[in-house]
């Protein structure tokens, strides 16, 4: 790889590492994705992660030269870097959908998913279905 790519990667580990320290210690997420995640801690991880899959390929591109260890060392960081991608999935908000679980019951019974607590919800489900 040339050097210029390779200096690339190592600044981005080094801003990805800094981001989910930042997520880590004090809850701070970039301003971009601060509406989607819900579990900045698991969001904080999975940048570490990611950034320790960047630092695991500089590491097998720069400093090995036998190919067969080089090839083993940067499947590993991949597979890291998988595990960073996975990590920072579960850490974001699924998305609202017409089948989750408030819409669809609102859907059924009319007036059950509009903010009402699990009681009034329960009675009106009850008098929906006496026909009152």
């Amino acid at each position: 790889m040339e050097i210029y790519s390779d200096w690339l990667i190592g600044l981005t580990a080094l801003l990805i590492a800094l981001c989910g320290v930042a997520a880590l210690g004090w809850g701070w997420l970039p301003s971009w994705r601060r509406r989607a995640i819900v579990r900045p801690r698991l969001f904080g991880w999975a940048q570490l992660t990611n950034a320790a899959a960047l630092v695991v390929h500089l590491v097998g591109d720069l400093l090995i030269q036998d190919p067969y260890v080089r090839s083993t060392v940067t499947m590993s960081g991949a597979w890291v870097l998988v595990l960073g991608c996975l990590l920072n999935v579960q850490s974001v908000r699924p998305p609202r959908n017409r089948w989750s679980h408030t819409t669809s019951r609102a859907l059924i019974h009319p007036g059950a998913g509009a903010g009402l607590s699990e009681s009034t919800s329960a009675e009106v489900q009850v008098r929906h279905e006496n026909g009152f």
